[in-house]
């Protein structure tokens, strides 16, 4: 059979994961969340400098005036009260354009478990959420990639 969930949850929850940023040169100024351990969500968000994300970011707007994010060739990138955006991996726009203290925005992150561990201790590597370099042609943008 499935077996017991617990056993499972233990499975996973046991299974340390470290994660790298790829193309490092690529994301010199970057976004992290600190020794403060990962957090998988920013709550309410306030405004950012043009960047592109690692790994993918989904926005939803609670209230307020909405947010606008920048994106380039899309003429109405207002989202407003509960709509709901994603941002693929390397997607590069901005700047993100909001009032935190009048619009409630919550970001979240793809969760990066090389900073979750079981016993809620954070782990040294980050791997950054957002990276300010706007890329050329042709250049990889940077990522967060399992290490085996």
């Amino acid at each position: 059979g499935a077996g017991n969930v617990n056993e499972h949850a233990g499975t996973l929850r046991d299974n340390a994961k470290v994660y790298n940023l790829t193309t490092p040169e690529n994301c010199e100024s970057q976004a992290d969340h600190g020794d403060t351990s990962y957090s998988n969500m920013d709550a309410p968000i306030g405004p950012l400098a043009a960047h592109y994300h690692t790994r993918g970011a989904m926005y939803y707007v609670l209230y307020g005036q909405g947010g606008k994010f920048n994106d380039e060739g899309v003429e109405n990138d207002v989202l407003m009260p509960g709509e709901l955006r994603f941002v693929n991996t390397g997607v590069f726009y901005g700047p993100e354009e909001l009032t935190k203290d009048t619009t409630f925005v919550a970001s979240i992150h793809e969760v990066d478990p090389a900073s979750l561990t079981p016993d809620g201790t954070a782990v040294e590597q980050h791997c950054a959420f957002a990276c300010f370099e706007e890329l050329d042609e042709g250049e990889a943008p940077s990522t967060c990639e399992f290490e085996a």
